[in-house]
């Protein structure tokens, strides 16, 4: 009997250590899967972000690009805005943002001068018309003999009339142009 048990408990105890092989290697089969899938899933994980950090860099580029334009066009404006400020200077405008009243006075106080210009000059166009009349009307009804010195007197005239239509259709185009401005 007692070899029996010994028996017995030899069979018990293999069983138990079978189980346990068995047991083992169904957690170690287990733990293959779970890798597998794991793996698998990291696999994909990577893949995903490999094409996000190709479109990314992509993206980079395009701004990186979308930068150095910007830069170039903003480096071409600063230029032109220092142009316009040496210019402004040199018109005697470098305060026209500081002071805008006092830029508006010379302005209305440069166009009254204009205006009295253009006055004077009407007048004085007139009165050489008035004067051109007069004498016309003279050597028309003087009977002086020297004819060398009314034929100066009726050139000199016509010279004048001449510079008179230029000035008064150049001035005009000049006042036009003027307005335009």
């Amino acid at each position: 009997m007692k070899r029996l048990f010994v028996v017995l408990g030899c069979v018990t105890l293999a069983r138990g250590l079978a189980a346990e092989g068995n047991s083992s290697l169904s957690e170690s089969k287990i733990e293959n899967a779970e890798h597998a899938a794991t793996s698998e899933a990291l696999l994909a994980q990577n893949e995903d972000l490999r094409k996000q950090l190709s479109i990314e860099q992509e993206s980079v580029k395009a701004l990186t690009s979308s930068l150095a334009e910007s830069n170039a066009e903003a480096e071409l404006f600063r230029r032109k805005y220092s142009d316009l400020q040496l210019r402004m200077e040199a018109l005697g405008l470098a305060s026209a943002d500081k002071d805008r009243a006092k830029l508006e006075q010379r302005l209305l106080a440069a166009v009254s001068d204009l205006q009295l210009a253009q006055k004077e000059r009407d007048e004085y166009r007139d009165q050489m018309l008035r004067l051109n009349e007069a004498i016309l009307r003279y050597l028309k009804t003087s009977q002086g003999d020297d004819a060398q010195a009314r034929m100066d007197v009726e050139t000199q005239l016509r010279s004048t009339s001449q510079v008179q239509s230029w000035r008064k259709t150049g001035c005009e185009n000049w006042d036009a142009d003027a307005r335009d401005a």
